[in-house]
């Protein structure tokens, strides 16, 4: 009978590091109401070396890992709320930080990889300071867009007011959210919003 080791059947993992990266097409995903980004992060030669994985708990005001992606991203922030978007990092160059972390049940190692700034990342290894001549085709960064408004009528009189529309992730038109159909998701949504304009049938 063949007989296995466990940690031998793993792949070989990205040891721990600093490591310069491209950002590749980032799947979304969603599970149990929360936004899952799955980053793939090439090296010059274009091979992915590992994916990030950033959660967006809509509960979260401000997630960790979405914060540095986008502060290291380079890409401009508009004042006020703006709107984030996958494709506003895809392509970018950006640098990560990369840890090994045991597993908690079958002592499996995970790679997991975080986000840095540039500058932390040539304090730690000055050989990335050339980075961006091994990635010339990256893209250079962009803005991130306003977020939309939409006018909220107040409770008593006064005049109307704008106020932010809710960035909380939605799920696609073809997901069953909540275990209903899609057209008994939007019947809801539509019942919901005759009951806060007052117009819902008696």
């Amino acid at each position: 009978m063949p007989i296995f080791n466990k940690s031998k059947l793993q792949a070989p993992l990205l040891p721990p590091g600093v490591y310069a990266v491209q950002l590749g097409k980032i799947e979304r995903q969603y599970s149990g109401g929360i936004e899952i980004w799955r980053v793939p992060c090439a090296d010059p030669a274009g091979r992915v070396i590992t994916t990030a994985t950033i959660k967006i708990d809509p509960q979260d005001e401000n997630p960790w890992a979405l914060r540095a992606l986008i502060n290291h991203s380079g890409v401009v922030s508009p004042e006020g709320d703006f709107a984030v978007e996958p494709r506003d990092f895809e392509g970018l160059l950006m640098y990560i930080n990369v840890r090994h972390n045991p597993g908690k049940v079958d002592g499996r190692i995970f790679v997991n990889a975080s986000f840095v700034s540039r500058a932390w990342a040539v304090q730690q290894n000055s050989e990335l300071g050339g980075a961006p001549e091994l990635f010339p085709a990256a893209r250079t960064p962009g803005a991130f867009k306003q977020a939309a408004t939409t006018t909220v009528e107040p409770a008593q009189g006064g005049a109307p007011r704008s106020e932010p529309r809710s960035l909380q992730p939605i799920p696609p038109p073809n997901q069953d959210p909540e275990g209903i159909s899609p057209a008994e998701y939007d019947q809801a949504i539509a019942y919901a919003k005759s009951l806060k304009n007052g117009t819902a049938p008696t």
